[in-house]
């Protein structure tokens, strides 16, 4: 019964796992579309304040909109990896950071993006 018990408890972790991957990737494909959405504002928020429609706590309220969704993008990434992480060792494997010691892959250009 111990044997049968273990197994199944191994089985509902793996599954636990492969559960929280996958909500926290909707969760950053919605985040991305966040981001998206803050840019533009930004950028439009930008152009107003260039063409002397727009005041420039527009452009900072626009900014500050956009840090957040990209901090949150950040944070959802950070999750994923953790989430990841503990999925492969949910499956018996081990997880060995690079031997060089740096961090994971960059985010691709288009999922983050930063203004001056």
């Amino acid at each position: 019964a111990g044997y049968n018990q273990a197994v199944v408890d191994a089985l509902r972790e793996v599954a636990d796992h492969v559960n929280a991957v996958r909500s926290l990737e909707q969760q950053a494909q919605s985040q991305h579309q966040a981001v998206a959405t803050a840019n533009a504002a930004f950028d439009l928020a930008g152009q107003r304040y260039r063409a002397g429609i727009g005041n420039y706590l527009d452009v900072l309220s626009a900014q500050s909109q956009l840090l957040g969704a990209q901090q949150a993008l950040t944070a959802l990434h950070s999750q994923q990896l953790l989430a990841a992480t503990r999925l492969t060792r949910a499956l018996g494997g081990g997880f060995e950071p690079p031997a060089d010691g740096a961090a994971a892959p960059a985010a691709s250009s288009s999922s983050v993006s930063t203004h001056s």
